[in-house]
């Protein structure tokens, strides 16, 4: 009777683990193995682009048209087409012969209140922008150029700055705006430290002669 019990009860153990692991087996199947290398799907997920800092523009080189690098004689006719500026031709323009530069001077309209255009050698390398400051205040463009130009590369109570590609923008007080040709500006300043030195030069040789 003790032997009959025993098989009985073996026998129903066997007959119950399929029915314990059926359940695991079958939600193993609904739910198959991701690839080796194949990213597992996570719900709520965000794409770490979206929580990054946001996309900066270049900075640009010019204002609207005036760019950067270009002829005199084009800028003039740029400048004569700009309802911005109140060019007047060439009473606007005067130039330096010993160092071969030449400057337009003019006022300006609406939010401008003058603009200031120097050349190097027949080509633009510096602008300056005179902002009128009843209509405009200094945070407010600080905050737009910070908001498409990201952090300046120099900021102090007075100035900030951005540069890139070869261009400087700089924002100053109490308002205006001056973007510079760096290599024509870094150009400038060695030809301009080369005269010192050779006028120094100059009077120290006057000096021997006593």
């Amino acid at each position: 009777m003790n032997s009959a019990l025993k098989r009985s009860c073996k026998l129903f153990i066997l007959l119950s683990i399929p029915v314990f692991l059926s359940p695991l087996s079958l939600a193993a199947q609904e739910a198959p193995s991701p690839e080796d290398g194949e990213a597992v799907p996570r719900e709520n997920s965000i794409d770490p682009a979206e929580e990054g800092e946001p996309e900066v523009m270049p900075l640009p080189g010019g204002f609207t048209d005036l760019m950067l690098g270009t002829e005199l004689e084009e800028l003039k006719r740029r400048l004569e087409a700009n309802r911005q500026f109140d060019y007047r031709g060439d009473p606007d323009v005067s130039f330096s012969p010993s160092s071969e530069q030449a400057l337009i001077r003019t006022d300006g309209r609406g939010f401008m209140e003058s603009g200031v255009f120097q050349f190097h050698e027949d080509r633009l390398f510096s602008i300056t922008l005179n902002i009128d400051t009843e209509q405009m205040d200094y945070f407010t463009m600080f905050r737009d150029l910070q908001n498409k130009y990201g952090e300046p590369d120099y900021l102090d109570p007075q100035l900030s700055y951005w540069e890139g590609s070869g261009v400087r923008m700089v924002l100053e007080k109490p308002l205006s705006v001056k973007y510079i040709d760096m290599q024509v500006f870094d150009q400038i300043r060695e030809d301009g430290a080369a005269r010192e030195s050779l006028g120094e030069l100059s009077r120290e040789l006057f000096l021997d002669n006593f």
